[in-house]
């Protein structure tokens, strides 16, 4: 017997001893099974027979066997957990965290299998230890959530449908197969009204359409009339319709070789805003929009020419106490345009900080702020006719200043009706605002070193959320 076979019998059998024994012997005994690309490491027989404790000297002594494939296709964490070895996939995990995204035979990664086997307690323990294994997919472009809702196994669904809710990742819902069918499109298909009822309430796109052009509602009317009820009950309840009704998408040529609409430049700016910045500049911007806010304010406190007081609290000259002296003509100019300055400047911090539940907070403040900043404008233009119309005035244009950087704006980002009701007020027929989401995901991704895994297999809108919100 050589001293391969003594090492695989030792890993067979859990004994390290012998390890260090014909590793005294032959010091090169593990770099030689490194010249071989695909080979049952001593790593692969320790963890297929559970041996825990010879597998982890073994990934102590050589790191690069975790992730090594045997002639099946299999890593050491794959076989593992197919021999329901438990307490040894934990250890690995434990020590490797990393060896959760090993994609193996059709680039199914442990992640994979465990949603296709419905084992709840592993896939939980792998997304807590390996977050980012959620992106990875199989060579038919499957997600996790794909696989665990194609074979019908609902339990590792509402695992990985509460774990993306809870970490902000539900745009990968939205992500396609090769065939182009989202997780919708799968539920319809396999006549799952539970889960379709699930996904509605929180799926980016309902009308998204596959390969075929078929949303999940013309996946369901092909179903069996009277097996298939419930699930287009529940899709035509939530406004999911026929592909027919839908606005025709331009192709990419035609997209291309279309005008840039205002709608496609705001994506850019948004995306600028947030990813294209480097963080030193984005400080120095909210800094200075701080100071331009602070000022602004402090201007309505105390304007120009001062406020009107009289310790006999007498009107004189149709002031009263607290009003502002400074004429109406100029006090109307005044109040406009610091208002704008007030607004702009807050409507910057809204955009730069927004990205957390700190920013949802900070949105708040400011919201509370800008009616403080009301009444104290309201106050100084006094109860003349033309001081509230002035002061009306500025309310309305910081109002929609507002609006849009807090609400509109944001929801464009994420959000197809955004970007369709933009379409309709474009009077355009298609929608071709999609493409332009793509483009700038995939150039900003780049920016901030996180792969979007959705360029190459999701038209969806929801990739950009994941790219502005996603912790990378």
């Amino acid at each position: 017997m050589d001293a391969a076979e003594k090492l695989a019998e030792a890993a067979r059998v859990g004994n390290i001893d012998v390890l260090y024994e014909l590793l005294c012997s032959d010091q090169f005994l593990l770099e030689r099974f490194e010249q071989v690309q695909f080979i049952d490491t001593p790593l692969h027989i320790a963890a297929s027979e559970g041996c825990t404790h010879f597998a982890i000297e073994i990934m102590s002594l050589k790191p690069s066997f975790c992730g090594r494939l045997n002639t099946n296709g299999f890593s050491p964490l794959d076989l593992a957990l197919r021999n329901g070895h438990r307490e040894t996939v934990s250890r690995l995990v434990q020590f490797n965290p990393d060896l959760i995204r090993v994609q193996g035979k059709e680039r199914i990664t442990p992640l994979h299998y465990v949603a296709e086997t419905d084992d709840i307690e592993f896939l939980a323990e792998f997304l807590l230890a390996c977050p980012a294994s959620i992106e990875d997919l199989t060579i038919r472009d499957e997600t996790a959530v794909h696989i665990a809702v194609k074979n019908s196994n609902e339990r590792a669904f509402k695992v990985l449908l509460g774990w993306l809710q809870r970490t902000e990742n539900l745009d990968i819902l939205d992500w396609k197969d090769e065939t182009g069918n989202t997780v919708l499109h799968i539920a319809a298909s396999t006549n799952q009204p539970q889960v379709v009822r699930r996904l509605i309430k929180r799926v980016y796109t309902l009308n998204e359409v596959n390969a075929e052009g078929l949303t999940a509602f013309d996946i369901a009317l092909r179903l069996p009339m009277d097996s298939s009820r419930e699930v287009k009950k529940v899709l035509q309840k939530a406004g999911v319709c026929r592909s027919s009704l839908l606005p025709s998408v331009c192709s990419k040529a035609q997209f291309f070789s279309s005008k840039e609409y205002m709608s496609q430049k705001i994506v850019k700016l948004h995306a600028f805003l947030h990813k294209g910045l480097s963080e030193d500049t984005r400080n120095v911007l909210l800094v200075v929009a701080v100071l331009i806010a602070t000022a602004s304010y402090q201007a309505v406190l105390s304007p120009p020419g001062g406020l009107y007081s009289n310790d006999n609290g007498k009107l004189q000259g149709g002031l009263s106490n607290g009003q502002v002296q400074m004429p109406t003509n100029y006090l109307n100019l005044f109040l406009i345009f610091n208002s704008l300055a007030f607004a702009l400047s807050v409507g910057m911090m809204v955009l730069f900080i927004q990205e957390s539940l700190g920013g949802a907070l900070l949105d708040l403040a400011l919201l509370f702020l800008m009616l403080s900043y009301f009444i104290s404008m309201f106050s100084i233009s006094g109860n003349t006719e033309t001081g509230l119309m002035s002061a009306g005035g500025a309310l309305a244009i910081i109002s929609s200043l507002f609006l849009f950087f807090l609400i509109i704006m944001p929801k464009m980002w994420v959000d197809a009706p955004g970007m369709m009701l933009l379409d309709c007020l474009t009077r355009r027929e298609t929608v071709s605002d999609r493409m332009q989401y793509r483009l700038v995901a995939k150039k900003y991704s780049s920016l901030v070193g996180h792969k979007c895994k959705g360029i190459h297999c999701n038209d969806n809108i929801g990739i950009l959320h994941n790219l502005a919100f996603f912790s990378e």
